[in-house]
C-alpha cells in the first residue's frame, strides 16, 4: 500500500503497530466497523459492521471520503443482538475496533460480549480518539461511574444527553493546532471555554434520540490517563475480565492512542482484580511535565521510526511502479519501431510493384502501337492489289 494522504499514512502506522502484535495470516480476527480501511486483512479475517457490504456503499456512496469499491465484505451485521449470537460458534484470537468504542452506549456491556466471542487469552485491539485533541476537545472526560449508570440502565442507543454534548459542544479543529494551543490547558481534560458548537443542528437530533432513534455519536470521551483510571475502577468492581498488554499514550500532534487488552479466564473476585491491575500502566501526571516530556518523547521516537519504515516501503513500491512504467514504455517503443520496420518494407513492396505494372502498361501500350501500324500497313497492301 502507498501512502499517497496523510490518511493513507496515518492508516499504515496504525497497521504497522498493530502486526507487531498479530499475526493476521493464521489467528481469527474479527475486525468491527473496518469500512473501506481496514487494520486487519488476510484469509482469517472477518469483519462486522452495523449494516451488510451492499448497505454500506449505498449509504456512502456520495461521501468523497470512503472509496466504495473498498468497502470490506462484512461477514456479520450489528443489528442489535448480542455480539455471540451474531457470530454464533465462531471464537476469535483477536478483536479489532478503531475508533468505536467511544461510539459503543453500554461499554461495559460491550467488552463482556467480547469477552465471550474470544478465546482464552484473546485480545483486543483498541484505537482511541484522545479527546483532548480531537473535536471533543470541549467536552468533560467520561468516568467510571458514568459507565457504570449506562451499563446499569442497559443503554442500546445514545442517551439524548449524549446527543447535545456530542453535538452541540463539537468543534473541529486539527490535532495540530490543540496540541501548540495550550498543552496544561488541554492535558486537565477541560478547557473551561463556552461552547459554540452547532445548537441548532443538535436539537433537532436530540427529538430523534427522544424519540427512539439511534442517532450515532460519540457517548463518551477519553484520554490515556481517564480511560485507565476508568478501567481500574471497573475492574475492581469486577465488571472487566481484561488486563492491559500493551499501551500507547498519543503521540505529539496526533489524536489518538492505543490500548491492548487481553481475555483474563480468573474468575471475579480479588483474585482476579490484583492480576488485572497489576497489568495496568501508571498514567502519566498531568502536572509532572518533564514525564509528561519524557513519555511524549519517547512516542514521537517510536512514532518517527514507524514512519521512517512505512516511507521506505512506499518509497520502494513507487520506484518498483516508476520502473514497471519504463519497461513499459521501452516495449511500446520498441513495437512502434518494429511497426515502422514493417511499413517500410511495406511501402517498398508496393513501389515495386507500382513500377512493375507501369513497366507492363508500357509494353501493353507499344504492342497496341505495333498492332495498330501492322493493320494500316496489311490495308495499304491489299488495297494496292
Amino acid at each position: 500500500m502507498i501512502a499517497t494522504s496523510a490518511a493513507d499514512a496515518i492508516h499504515l502506522r496504525r497497521r504497522h503497530r498493530l502486526l507487531a502484535g498479530l499475526d493476521t495470516t493464521t489467528a481469527a480476527v474479527l475486525e468491527i466497523g473496518a469500512l473501506n480501511r481496514p487494520l486487519a486483512v488476510g484469509a482469517t479475517v472477518r469483519y462486522a459492521d452495523h449494516l451488510d457490504t451492499a448497505g454500506l456503499q449505498h449509504k456512502y456512496r456520495d461521501d468523497p471520503v470512503v472509496d466504495c469499491q473498498r468497502i470490506v465484505p462484512v461477514s456479520y451485521v450489528l443489528d442489535g443482538r448480542p455480539l455471540s449470537e451474531i457470530v454464533g460458534e465462531a471464537r476469535f484470537d483477536a478483536i479489532v475496533a478503531s475508533h468505536v468504542i467511544e461510539h459503543v452506549p453500554d461499554v461495559i456491556g460491550w467488552l463482556a460480549e467480547l469477552h465471550a466471542i474470544l478465546r482464552p487469552g484473546g485480545r483486543v485491539f483498541l484505537y482511541i480518539p484522545d479527546g483532548r485533541y480531537c473535536f471533543d476537545y470541549q467536552r468533560p472526560l467520561t468516568t467510571a461511574g458514568q459507565l457504570l449508570d449506562a451499563h446499569r440502565q442497559q443503554r442500546k442507543r445514545p442517551s439524548p444527553g449524549a446527543v447535545l454534548d456530542g453535538l452541540g459542544l463539537m468543534t473541529h479543529a486539527a490535532a495540530n493546532n490543540l496540541w501548540r494551543a495550550g498543552a496544561v490547558r488541554v492535558a486537565a481534560g477541560v478547557t473551561g471555554e463556552p461552547s459554540h458548537g452547532p445548537l441548532d443542528t443538535a436539537w433537532p437530533m436530540v427529538r430523534l434520540a427522544d424519540a427512539g432513534e439511534y442517532v450515532d455519536v460519540h457517548c463518551h470521551v477519553f484520554s490515556p490517563s481517564s480511560f485507565i483510571t476508568a478501567l481500574a475502577a471497573l475492574i475492581q468492581g469486577d465488571l472487566v475480565g481484561f488486563g492491559v498488554v500493551d499501551f500507547a499514550e498519543t503521540a505529539p500532534g496526533d489524536l489518538e492512542f492505543l490500548v491492548v487488552l487481553e481475555r483474563s479466564d480468573l474468575a471475579p473476585g480479588p483474585e482476579r482484580q490484583a492480576a488485572l491491575l497489576a497489568t495496568l500502566p501508571a498514567p502519566v501526571n498531568p502536572a509532572d511535565p518533564a514525564a509528561d516530556a519524557r513519555s511524549r518523547l519517547f512516542e514521537a521516537l517510536d512514532r518517527a521510526r514507524h514512519d521512517l519504515h512505512d516511507e521506505r516501503v512506499a518509497s520502494a513500491h513507487r520506484l518498483a511502479a516508476l520502473q514497471h512504467r519504463i519497461d513499459q514504455y521501452r516495449d511500446e517503443i520498441e513495437a512502434l519501431r518494429l511497426q515502422g520496420a514493417e511499413l517500410r518494407q511495406a511501402l517498398t513492396t508496393v513501389t515495386t510493384a507500382r513500377d512493375e505494372a507501369l513497366a507492363i502498361l508500357r509494353k501493353v501500350r507499344w504492342v497496341a502501337s505495333l498492332r495498330v501500324r501492322a493493320g494500316r500497313m496489311f490495308a495499304k497492301l491489299f488495297g494496292r492489289s
